[in-house]
Parts: structure tokens; C-alpha cells; sequence
């Protein structure tokens, strides 16, 4: 028998796991978030924005009026560079026949749009332009932790406050953590999307966006709108206030969130770029909570497939976390309470358990 199989060793290591934790390690995510944010808001919007630390960044191209919108799009499909064949001096041309065709050949088009930005907005917004044609990828996830301006920040920090603990403790830390990011990310593939159906395919609908592709979009509301979506799930009749005056159920408040912001996208609203990335957080919130094992190697880059599957039964429903939420009821409100399908959920799961238990 070795030393660690011997009781006072066990006693001892089992006293060092049960010390409790101290400072940063026990934040929740939901707090690392808004930390996260407000942390960047300072360093981008104070620090970085001081006249000496902007920095010139190029953001696409501000064509001659003489420059039909047809020929724009033109020049916008011909390449995924931000820009369609700078020359010099800032001047852009377009190519009438190829990109290595002689300057006679050449039609001049605009100039490069250059604007002083901060660095972090410069390098993490997003935009059709740079996330898509330019390949920058990183795009869908950055733009998530810049804001516009304080009212910006406080008003979206507010929400995840308030809601963004009830969806965590629903979905477990790493869980959470890829809901939210994923949730953002769907937000820039709709407005990016809409961007790309308007502006570059010109296909005339009343919720398609037809604004410059160069435009950057920045804010967390795409993720918070799926945080909200899920938080409306998970404790639908939860009392809110709404304008801390109007008292209503937690599901009434999101979903008439998301339908303003749905409105405000087909009635081409003078923010319509940001109410289509709210809508798309929305959409994937609202799927997403409803189907959270999909999440569950959002993190896992390595490809490990030898973690333990999640228990789900043959009719597919029934995570490891609506499971939990069907145990909390039971605690909270009793069997009896259960649905039908939340009844299904615990017979499969306690099927599948009985299963690995006498398995070999």
C-alpha cells in the first residue's frame, strides 16, 4: 500500500481540495465578461484614444459620385482585398479587364478611406469589407468587447448583469462562456449576410442591408440578446421591470425586445446593421439553449473525442444540463410538477445511468 492510499493522506489531500479559493479564480464568467469589456472600454476608449495614440487604419473606399452603384458592386465582388487595386497616393482603380491590365485600362474609381481610429477598434470591429473579403476572421469574435461609447457599454453590461448569472448557472461556466461567444458570432453571419444580399447581390428586400461594407460594427448585444433569449427560457415567468417602472414576465420583456429589434430591421432603421446582428444573436439564443450539448467542444480545438458522451436518449433529447434543470425542479416543486417531456428526459437518463452501471 503506498503512502497516498492511507487514511491520513487521504484526509490531508481531501482538506487541500476543500479549501476554499481565493480572489480571481472564483469569478464566475458572467463577471469575467462584463470585466472584460469595461477593462477594454478604458484602454480603447480613454487610453488609446488620447490624439497621440490614434492610429490611421484604411477601411475600404469612398468612391466619385460619378461612380455608378452597379460599378461599385462590381468592384467590391472583383476581390477580397479591402480595397480594389489601390494605386498610389490613396487612388483606387478598377480594372475593366484584368488586374495586371495597363493603365489605359484602368478606370479610376475613388480613394481610399482612411479615418484615425483607436487601435483595438482599428484591428477588432467588424465589417463586410475586412472580416469577409479580407479574410480577417478574428473579426467575429473581437468585435464582441468594443463599444462605441459609455451609454453603449453600461447599457449592454446592465443586461448581462442582471440576466447573464441565471443563464451560466443553467449552462455551467464553459458552456456558458461558448453560448455567448457563439451567439455574438451569429449576430456579424446574419448582419454580414444581409450585407453581402444587399449591397453586394442588390437584391431588393425590405430587411436586407444595403449600407457600405466598410462600415464597422462593435457592441456585445449580439450576445446578450442570446443571453436574454435563454434566460427568457430557462425562467420565463420571472417578474421584471421593465424601465424599472413596468412590471411584466421575464419571456414578455425579451420577446418584445426582439421583436422591436426585428421591426427596426425590415423598417431599414438608421441602426438597422446592429438590429440585424441583435436578431441573429437572438436566433441562435433561442436555439441554442434549447439544444446546449451542441456546445459542448465549441472549446475543443484538439479534436479529444475521448471524453464521456453526454447522456441523451434515443429520441435525442435531454442534455446534461436540461437534465440538471429537471433535478432542480423536482427539488424545488416536486415530480409531480414535471411535464411530459421533462418526465421523458429523467426516464432516459436514468435508463442510460442503469446501463453504464452494469455494463462490464
Amino acid at each position: 500500500m503506498g503512502i497516498h492510499d492511507r487514511d491520513y493522506a487521504r484526509d490531508q489531500a481531501g482538506a487541500r481540495r476543500a479549501r476554499p479559493r481565493m480572489g480571481l479564480a472564483v469569478w464566475s464568467v458572467n463577471t469575467w465578461l462584463i470585466v472584460l469589456c469595461t477593462v477594454v472600454f478604458i484602454v480603447n476608449n480613454i487610453v488609446l484614444s488620447q490624439p497621440g495614440a490614434l492610429r490611421t487604419f484604411s477601411y475600404g473606399v469612398e468612391f466619385y459620385p460619378s461612380v455608378s452603384l452597379a460599378e461599385q458592386r462590381r468592384a467590391v465582388r472583383a476581390t477580397r482585398d479591402p480595397l480594389p487595386y489601390p494605386g498610389v497616393n490613396g487612388i483606387v482603380y478598377y480594372p475593366l479587364v484584368d488586374p495586371m491590365a495597363p493603365a489605359m485600362l484602368r478606370k479610376e474609381i475613388g480613394r481610399e478611406r482612411r479615418a484615425l481610429m483607436p487601435v483595438l477598434t482599428g484591428l477588432g470591429h467588424f465589417s463586410t469589407t475586412q472580416g469577409f473579403f479580407g479574410l480577417e476572421v478574428w473579426r467575429f469574435v473581437t468585435f464582441q468587447f468594443l463599444h462605441q461609447n459609455l451609454a453603449h457599454l453600461l447599457l449592454n453590461m446592465l443586461g448581462l448583469y442582471f440576466v447573464g448569472s441565471i443563464v451560466e448557472q443553467y449552462l455551467g461556466p464553459r458552456r456558458y462562456a461558448a453560448f455567448y461567444l457563439a451567439c455574438g458570432i451569429f449576430g456579424a453571419l446574419l448582419y454580414l449576410l444581409l450585407n453581402l444580399l444587399g449591397y453586394v447581390f442588390s437584391l431588393n428586400l425590405p430587411f436586407v442591408l444595403f449600407n457600405d461594407p466598410s462600415t464597422p460594427l462593435v457592441g456585445a448585444s449580439a450576445g446578450i440578446f442570446g443571453v436574454l433569449m435563454a434566460a427568457a427560457f430557462i425562467s420565463p415567468r420571472e417578474e421584471v421591470l421593465i424601465f424599472w417602472v413596468i412590471p411584466v414576465q421575464l419571456r414578455v420583456a425579451v420577446y418584445l425586445f426582439a421583436t422591436i429589434a426585428a421591426v427596426n430591421l425590415f423598417a431599414g432603421s438608421a441602426n438597422a446593421g446592429g438590429e440585424a446582428a441583435h436578431v441573429g444573436g437572438a436566433i441562435a439564443g433561442f436555439y441554442l439553449i434549447r439544444r446546449s450539448h451542441l456546445l459542448r467542444d465549441f472549446f475543443d480545438i484538439t479534436g479529444d473525442s475521448r471524453r464521456a458522451p453526454v447522456v441523451r436518449g434515443a429520441s435525442g433529447v435531454g442534455g446534461d444540463s436540461e437534465l440538471d434543470r429537471v433535478l432542480a425542479k423536482i427539488r424545488t416543486e416536486g415530480r409531480a410538477a414535471l411535464t411530459e417531456r421533462e418526465l421523458r428526459v429523467l426516464r432516459e437518463a436514468t435508463a442510460a445511468r442503469g446501463g453504464r452501471d452494469g455494463g462490464s
